[in-house]
């Protein structure tokens, strides 16, 4: 790994990857092994994102008895409510015992036998999952993959360019050119142009804060990236929320307490009015957990804290809810609780509360297997690409599929840079992108850019949160308008040097575009399917809504059209 000095010449490469999380480290690296000249871009240290902070579960298919790829295939079209995309899936489900591979050859270990093998017995069963699939290996697994991948950077002939904000791609005649970037350290503007680019940005939970278990930085610049650039964008309204995540105290609310199987066989939702809502939790998926605590509170029946209850007492002294126990005590999930509501509480001797949290996007850029967009050039890996998840994702997949997707997708970049041109860079163009960027720096407005982003976490919650109507969403669309013209009325200070004043007007424009994106297909699919929740359309329609709304950007407008199943 090359960290690249702050010439700001004219660089030119066969490959630029923008997002280092474990998607965007993965296809670099085997990018750059297979002898193409590799730049990545990181807004943020390398490894990090939510790649580090995840909890680090992975699917280990085809181990246990009765496992396969048929049988994995169809939990994940049975999880996603049958709108995934199929090619997708096929991928996934026969390539899924890669993604452990994949990060064992960057260096990572996970648990194994005295024989050196990874058996049934060492597997979890996850909520959506047929059957045990899941494995996790020793400590605090997502910040030692986040060492992990720095590793194999380290070893790779990638140049990095950490601190580097990816402000706009290059696009002519729907071909990638490259992208426009910042140099957060030093406040100059300058392009890469690249034969190919790859879009490895992660979600967008961010845009929910404080109600979120995302990292800082995944705030949906992807998202916004890709549709400027001429993408399709598939299930845009399909946003995740993680059932368990803490309401109290302040600090540490939306920070995500485990999957429905946390709960074990035996745990228990309750109301403010003490009354059972769910039980048997830990063999459902997270979008039919996080729908019944959603609609709940909408009742008025949440506690004071915003929540439901959530009783695990029943688990103690069977042999059965013990074992369910086990692997989130293992990874140290269950720490914070103890820090928040002390021992009792963490030994599930005490209940607490709960609510959900915005934790992963199933909609994104529209790709086929090798990860090609509908721009020619542009590919999109791991969590910014749309269609494997449809409705809704099973845990433990995540992390296999920015592996699995890095890999594919690096494979294919081989073949294709081989038959391209580099772009013949139009100075007119990045001059113009340029002087945009470089114009925030200064700005007399009024408005401080932190305050437009806080406007859209509040907005994005209540208007296209857990639960959604038409009314909310409509007004919350004429909401991100009046932010977006705000936009243009910034007070940011001059300083060149790292102003994340800057970082935030850039962060608060890609959120507006990714919040209409979200709002205007939220309001397009008129029922509740996974993680998309009506109140105006509380069934499942799959007569009319079996398929996907894919988006486009059409001069100002967001154009849709309606992808249905079988067509």
């Amino acid at each position: 790994m090359a960290l690249k000095e702050r010439t700001h010449e004219q660089l030119v490469y066969d490959v630029v990857c923008v997002g280092a999380g474990g998607a965007g480290v993965t296809v670099a690296v085997w990018a750059s092994n297979s002898g193409l000249s590799t730049a990545l871009l990181s807004k943020e240290p390398a490894g990090y994102g939510n790649t580090r902070m995840s909890g680090g579960s992975i699917v280990f298919p085809g181990i246990s008895e009765g496992d396969g790829k048929n049988t994995f295939y169809h939990d994940l079209m049975k999880g996603g409510e049958y709108i995934n995309q199929e090619e997708l899936v096929r991928i996934m489900a026969s390539h899924g015992a890669e993604g452990i591979l994949i990060l064992e050859e960057f260096g990572h270990a996970f648990f194994r036998d005295d024989k050196g093998m990874i058996t049934s017995d060492l597997l979890t069963k996850w909520g959506g999952h047929s059957c045990a699939r899941t494995i996790s290996s020793p400590g605090k697994m997502g910040s030692l993959i986040g060492q992990v991948l720095r590793g194999a950077l380290a070893r790779s002939e990638v140049d990095l360019f950490e601190d580097t904000v990816a402000c706009r791609l290059l696009v002519k005649d729907n071909r990638i050119e490259g992208v426009v970037c910042l140099d957060l350290v030093s406040g100059k503007v300058f392009p890469i142009y690249a034969k190919a680019v790859i879009l490895a940005t992660g979600g967008l939970g961010w845009m929910y804060y404080p109600r979120t278990s995302n990292f800082r930085t995944v705030c949906g610049d992807g998202f916004a990236l890709a549709f400027d650039a001429g993408c399709e964008m598939i299930d845009m309204e399909m946003v995740q929320f993680l059932p368990f995540s803490f309401t109290h105290p302040s600090f540490i609310q939306g920070i995500g307490v485990g999957d429905p199987m946390a709960a074990g066989p035996y745990g228990r939702l309750i109301n403010k009015d003490g009354e059972v809502v769910l039980e048997k939790m830990n063999v459902l998926t997270r979008a039919q957990v996080a729908k019944v605590i959603a609609l709940e509170i909408a009742k008025g029946k949440g506690t004071e804290h915003g929540g439901l209850i959530l009783d695990l007492r029943g688990n103690l002294g069977k042999e059965d809810g013990m074992k369910a126990r086990e692997p989130w005590v293992s990874m140290g999930l269950f720490d914070p609780v103890m820090e928040v509501h002390g021992i009792e509480a963490f030994r599930w001797e005490k209940p607490w509360d709960v609510a959900p949290t915005a934790h992963f996007m199933m909609g994104g850029v529209r790709v086929d297997g090798q990860g090609r967009s509908s721009v020619d050039g542009l590919f999109a890996v791991g969590e910014i690409r749309g269609g494997l998840h449809g409705a809704n994702r099973l845990g433990s997949v995540a992390l296999a599929e920015i592996f699995i997707s890095g890999k594919s997708t690096a494979d294919t970049l081989e073949s294709y840079c081989k038959k391209c041109k580099l772009p013949e860079p139009e100075e007119d163009t990045f001059k113009k992108e340029r002087d945009k960027v470089l114009s925030l720096f200064g700005r007399k407005g009024r408005i401080r850019p932190i305050l437009l982003k806080k406007g859209i976490h509040d907005l994005m919650w209540e208007t296209t949160g857990p639960v959604r109507e038409k009314m909310k969403m409509e007004d919350g669309l004429a909401k991100v308008d009046k932010i977006e013209s705000m936009l243009d009325d910034l007070n940011i200070s001059p300083f060149k040097e790292y102003n994340l004043e800057v970082l935030d007007a850039i962060e608060a424009e890609f959120m507006v575009k990714t919040a209409k994106m979200i709002t205007t297909s939220a309001l397009v699919r008129k029922e509740s399917r996974g993680a998309h929740t009506r109140l105006d359309f509380p069934d499942r329609d799959d007569q009319n809504w079996l398929g996907n709304i894919v988006l486009k950007q059409e001069g100002t407008q967001i154009r849709w059209h309606f992808l249905r199943k079988g067509n």
